[in-house]
């Protein structure tokens, strides 16, 4: 029972941290999506809120994404959809890609990346270096789930 408690204290806290802070006049005022204001850039808060509500599967599939983002600064849909094990391009948005436009839209942000489309294929490109603060947030994220599993 103890451990349900504590369990439903952090995500109530978690959710509050974000209004305290504003009230104590620690961060910039939240926008109606519970953003700070001008955190449209994806700041480490912003990147934390956005990967804190993913399931799973996103989160995983997320991490290697900005992961492959970060590090090339961009990525083709065929080389994603291997890289992330389904079995073509046409699988990667319910696996990743829609439930990230999703949650971009309910926290009335762009999305985190700029895609083009080459013929069939996208290519995604990380958008004003977002990618490595939103890997850092899924690392981040991943270990909290984690913890949370082990305990």
């Amino acid at each position: 029972m103890q451990d349900n408690a504590d369990l439903a204290a952090r995500a109530l806290a978690r959710w509050l941290a974000p209004y305290l802070a504003e009230e104590l006049g620690l961060v910039a005022p939240l926008s109606a999506s519970g953003i700070p204001s001008g955190a449209e850039n994806y700041d480490h808060q912003t990147c934390e809120v956005y990967v804190s509500q993913l399931g799973d599967t996103v989160l995983r599939n997320a991490r290697v994404f900005f992961g492959l983002l970060a590090d090339q600064a961009e990525v083709g849909s065929l080389a994603l959809a291997k890289t992330i094990g389904v079995s073509g391009p046409r699988n990667i948005p319910g696996v990743l890609t829609t439930p990230l436009k999703k949650r971009a839209k309910t926290l009335r942000l762009p999305y985190p990346w700029r895609e083009n489309t080459q013929g069939e294929r996208n290519i995604w490109f990380d958008r004003d270096g977002i990618a490595p603060r939103m890997l850092e947030a899924l690392d981040v994220e991943q270990g909290r789930r984690a913890a949370r599993s082990a305990a």
